[in-house]
């Protein structure tokens, strides 16, 4: 939010010094997922004991606004299950579920209910 005023307050500031107009719509507002760092390092951690594969994020993902309403709440961690790059993206019309990754899911999933 603080981001959002400051970008806000820079355009009109600039804008009425060239002489230009300017109006903000936001749309799709959600808050961000920020995982739990404890819970998050211990869950990656067991994951890696269990053999399975960690590859943090590089750049936010937009799948995750329902998620940010949840761990605003209750300490979480949010991640997902890559299908790997040459997988047509989820939400697309070429998407189908490749069954291959069920063993993985399972065993994260499992590893994190484990935690609690």
């Amino acid at each position: 939010e603080q981001l959002q005023e400051e970008i806000q307050a820079y355009v009109a500031r600039e804008g009425a010094r060239q002489g230009i107009a300017s109006r903000f719509v936001v749309q799709d507002a959600f808050p961000h997922s920020a995982s739990t760092p404890a819970l998050e390092a211990r869950l990656e951690d067991a994951w890696r004991r269990k053999g399975l594969q960690v590859l943090p994020l590089e750049e936010p993902m937009r799948w995750s606004e329902d998620f940010g309403w949840y761990l605003g709440q209750v300490p979480g961690v949010f991640f997902g299950i890559g299908a790997g790059e040459a997988c047509p993206g989820l939400h697309t019309s070429d998407y189908s579920f490749p069954d291959g990754l069920l063993p993985a899911a399972l065993k994260a999933g499992q590893t994190a209910l484990l935690l609690e």
